[in-house]
């Protein structure tokens, strides 16, 4: 715009300057001769054509004057007409003798009907820019007093200036109706006085300024100005003398909206804005100092009405020019953030797809120092928010506000009720509500969070942290201490805690229903060493349950490394295990059913690559553990885990008042997985610890036990293909009920429950001995006896197929039971599927009816059919006596000794039993018995129901243990890498 005007004053000078020395030196010749002469100079001087259409006049006299009429200026080639600008009327009238003597006054300057039209292109190019004339060579300046003209009267009217933008096609219209200038000489105060309007917008402006010459020699200048302009009202009064005095300025507006709608055609972007109604506002200053120095005191601002958004400034600059010495106290204010929001959406449409929470209002100050280049915020004080969702607030300062660096603030946020405050975040964050999932959290309780943040976006240190989330009658979490660089996460150094009275509802949020969290406290120092993360001084207690000790990750290095130290007093597992209604525990969740290939062990691959991604140490030490009914004592774990080599060794514990020791080794390193478990059981309560698990009580006794295997697979199933190594169980001076003894036969209960047969129902020893080579498990030893029984068990167990090849042959040890029928049964089929049958070759010539096939069938009364066999083998009543001799047997071989001697164990011949001496038992007591025939067929006497029902419970689960026994297998092996 400055090359603009710069054209225009070059036009006029032209025209009176050239018009005026022509006339002064040829007074008699008619200016209007001389209209090509003067275009052809413009032309040369700017490029354009300018046409002097109207008449040129020239009044000589004491005052000359000038009028020339209906003057055009050519507009650029590619402009949007053909002119750039037309002229009406001009009028200058000089003194003539004052010019003589070098004192240049111009009594009036009339211009009317100027249109000027000022536009660019669509590269930006304005059509001001016009051929320069070639620079003149410099003249070395001379001293001299400046001598500037006396224009006692200026008046301009019915002036229109356009400026269009050639990129955007808008334009903007400044329409002057009149504007009067008057001053007597340059000593003498200037008056003025402004009408026009700005794209329709009128404006008025009148005042009194000093005298010029005072503004160049820096004397006192007085301003008194009020102008009522795009929708605002301004006024300037005071005087301009340095560093003292001073001008007083005010803007006012009572409607921005109006202000801006006014400015739309100079600001193009706010042409399509939908603006909220903003408010008043109002600017008042004082102004000291000159033009190459000002500064602005007494500043006050204040925009925009709070039940919006309100803006405040107090203070002063010292060098407005400069922009250096800022002092400023800055405000915001809005009662409603929702509301400023909702209206914000016109410039961020983003903001209509957000469904916000309740934000609250906002109150904030602080006080800006320094300048442009150099600017820091001390005072800081910020409130917003609400209690209903999160109240925030913030004190400090920032040493160094345009880097970001130097903070020293202070921030607190409260809530009071944390999941409502979850809920709503989801609209700010949806990420959030993404990692809640479907969980409806139950009521956690208020929330409170406070911090002091100092440093940088570089270096961020945060102290004084004081967390506090929940209530202590359901789960109260605290936090305090510091991060040394929160930016990088590092030097972290927190005491945290945990405690509540029933945090169950919480828990089960995540874990789900039956889970019961007793009262609880957990307390551990946080920090972060050597690139990791640590937890020190750990001391939990969770209802009966207690951990302490130290637990660290180093996340620096090839892998994550986790080391451990932990002990125990007491770790009740069941006091926290998922419960039934009724406080019974409830079963762990069913596996979802899938189509198997009817094995048991299975073939998934194991994920031993979860062995690779980390290495661990850890340590337990647990004076008591109850699990399953069952308290654990003294355990001692240690846990290596190093380049996908897992060890746990050793590892003991007391459990059913005996100790189990052993070590446990799976090296994940290699190809081929190798698994290794050694385990030595010593003096172990079985019927304890089967009684404190709820399987049953039917049994008393201590055994020891030893296994050492070795195999190599990708899945269980392959390495129980190819198992090496040895099972050895042994118990002696056991107890085992006549109920159970049902399982073999009925008729062996009914003769237990008379006469003397105490020791008849002890265990005298019971050997399983196993020696297992590349997937064979063969019995060297399956040996059960009793003062009245033994039962030797031949054969083995193929794991590669799963299958089973067993026989177990029960034979009285004592005269008073050879009348019971003791049937040898083999036991085929498959771990999944097993089959047992009765052979009944083995025991007596005859056939049976009423087959049986499974477990269950010998114990729902299979082999109480049998019972019709008691007088077929003791001779009573008729029938084979050959066959009677042969069952009616005992075999008062010792093999317990050979058992525990180590040795293989195998059923020998015996001899027939001596004529029966004991007498029948009375005829209440004494079982049905029935006359058979070789080749006859048996019937079943009437079953009873208390045998198969006794015998139920520990058939069905000893089928429940076999069956499952591969998939614990797999869950345990694949419990090592989650």
């Amino acid at each position: 715009m400055r090359a603009l005007w710069k054209t225009l004053v070059v036009v006029v000078f032209l025209l009176v300057v050239v018009v005026v020395a022509g006339v002064v030196v040829i007074a008699t010749v008619d200016p209007n001769d001389y209209k090509d002469l003067i275009a052809e100079k413009a032309k040369e001087a700017t490029g354009r054509d300018l046409k002097l259409d109207g008449n040129i006049q020239l009044d000589l006299g004491w005052s000359p004057t000038l009028v020339v009429e209906n003057v055009s200026f050519a507009n650029a080639p590619w402009g949007s007409r053909p002119q750039m600008a037309t002229l009406k009327r001009l009028e200058v009238q000089v003194e003539l003798m004052p010019a003589i003597r070098g004192d240049y006054r111009v009594n009036k300057l009339i211009v009317e009907g100027l249109d000027l039209l000022a536009e660019t292109d669509k590269q930006g190019a304005g059509n001001w820019v016009m051929g320069e004339p070639k620079p003149e060579p410099e003249k070395p300046s001379e001293p001299g007093e400046l001598v500037i003209p006396v224009v006692r009267q200026v008046l301009i009217q019915d002036v229109k200036v356009t400026y269009r933008d050639g990129k955007s096609g808008q334009a903007t219209v400044l329409t002057l109706d009149n504007l009067i200038a008057e001053a007597e000489d340059n000593d003498s105060p200037l008056k003025v006085d402004i009408a026009g309007n700005v794209d329709k917008t009128p404006f008025e402006a009148k005042g009194t300024f000093g005298a010029v010459n005072a503004l160049v020699r820096g004397d006192k200048y007085p301003v008194d100005f009020a102008a009522d302009l795009l929708g605002l009202k301004a006024t300037a009064k005071g005087e301009v003398t340095g560093a003292a005095g001073g001008i007083d300025v005010s803007v006012k507006g009572a409607d921005l909206n109006k202000t801006i709608d006014a400015v739309k055609g100079f600001v193009p972007d706010l042409k399509t804005a939908d603006l909220p109604a903003l408010g008043a506002f109002s600017v008042t200053a004082k102004l000291t100092g000159s033009a190459d120095k000002m500064a602005v005191s007494d500043l006050n601002v204040a925009v925009g009405r709070p039940d919006f958004l309100a803006l405040s400034a107090t203070g002063g600059i010292s060098d407005a020019v400069k922009v250096t010495g800022i002092n400023i106290v800055a405000g915001v204010k809005a009662s409603n953030l929702n509301k400023t929001a909702e209206a914000a959406k016109a410039f961020v449409p983003e903001l209509a797809k957000v469904k916000l929470p309740p934000l609250g209002g906002l109150d904030a100050k602080a006080t800006v120092l320094g300048s442009l280049k150099a600017l820091s915020v001390s005072g800081i004080e910020v409130a917003t928010g609400r209690d209903d969702f999160a109240a925030v607030t913030a004190r400090g300062s920032i040493a160094d506000a345009l880097n970001t660096k130097g903070l020293d603030i202070t921030v607190a946020v409260r809530g009071d009720e944390l999941t409502k405050t979850l809920d709503q975040a989801q609209a700010l964050a949806p990420e959030l509500g993404a990692a809640l999932g479907d969980k409806k959290l139950p009521a956690i309780g208020p929330f409170s969070l406070a911090a002091t943040i100092k440093g940088g976006l570089d270096a961020m240190a945060v102290s004084g942290i004081d967390v506090n989330v929940g209530r202590a009658e359901q789960l109260l979490v605290t936090a305090k201490g510091a991060v040394a660089d929160a930016i990088k996460a590092k030097g972290l150094a927190l005491d945290v805690a945990l405690q509540g009275a029933d945090a169950t509802p919480l828990a089960r949020a995540f874990a789900g229903e039956g889970l019961k969290i007793p009262a609880l406290r957990i307390v551990a120092k946080v920090s972060d060493p050597d690139g990791g993360y640590a937890l020190d001084g750990l001391d939990a207690k969770v209802g009966r349950s207690d951990l302490s000790g130290n637990l660290a990750v180093k996340l620096a290095g090839e892998r994550p490394v986790l080391n451990a130290k932990l002990a125990s007093k007491m770790l009740d597992l069941d006091e926290i295990m998922p419960q039934q209604k009724g406080g019974k525990k409830a079963p762990a969740p069913a596996p979802a059913a899938k189509k198997g290939d009817g094995r048991v062990f299975p073939n998934d691959p194991l994920p031993v690559e979860g062995l690779k991604a980390a290495d661990a140490t850890v340590s337990f030490r647990g004076d008591a553990v109850k699990v399953n009914g069952t308290t654990l004592k003294d355990l001692s774990v240690d846990l290596s885990l190093q380049n996908g080599k897992l060890a746990v060794k050793p590892f003991s514990v007391v459990a059913g008042e005996g100790t189990i020791k052993g070590d446990v080794g799976l090296d994940a390193s290699v190809a081929m997985p190798a698994l290794a478990v050694n385990v030595d059981v010593a003096q172990l309560d079985y019927g304890k610890l089967l009684k404190d698990m709820d399987v049953t009580d039917l049994v008393r006794g201590k055994l020891d036990a030893k296994t050492n295997v070795t195999g190599q697979g990708v899945s269980v199933r392959e390495i129980m293909a190819g198992l090496d190594g040895k099972l050895r169980v042994v118990t002696e001076n056991g107890y085992i009920n006549s109920k159970l003894l049902n399982v073999v036969s009925s008729d062996l209960a009914a003769a237990l429950t008379f006469g003397d047969s105490k020791g008849d129902q002890d265990i005298r020893c019971g050997v399983v001995d196993f020696d297992i080579k590349k997937g064979q498990a063969d019995a060297r030893a399956l040996v059960v006896e009793t003062g009245g029984i033994s039962v030797i068990g031949e054969g083995g167990i193929d794991l590669a197929q799963e299958k089973l090849d067993l026989s177990i042959d029960p034979k009285a040890k004592s005269v008073s039971l050879v009348k019971v029928a003791m049937i040898p049964v083999d036991v085929g089929g498959t771990l999944a599927s097993p089959s047992v049958k009765p052979n009944v070759g083995a025991a007596a010539v005859g056939v049976v009816t009423g087959a049986v096939g499974t477990v269950t069938d010998v114990a729902k009364g299979g082999a109480s059919g049998l019972g019709g066999l008691v007088k077929s083998v003791t001779g009573q009543g008729g029938g084979d006596t050959a066959a009677a001799g042969k069952a009616a047997s005992v075999d008062q071989t010792d093999y317990c000794k050979l058992a525990l001697a180590g040795e293989a164990v195998k059923r020998v011949a015996v001899a027939p039993a001596p004529a029966a001496t004991t007498s029948e038992p009375p005829a209440s007591k004494a079982a049905p018995a029935t006359s058979v025939s070789p080749g006859a067929t048996l019937t079943p006497p009437p079953k009873t129901e208390s045998a198969p029902a006794a015998a139920e419970k520990p058939v069905e689960k000893a089928k429940e243990a076999v069956g499952d026994l591969g998939k614990k297998l797999d869950k345990g092996l694949k419990g090592l890498f989650k």
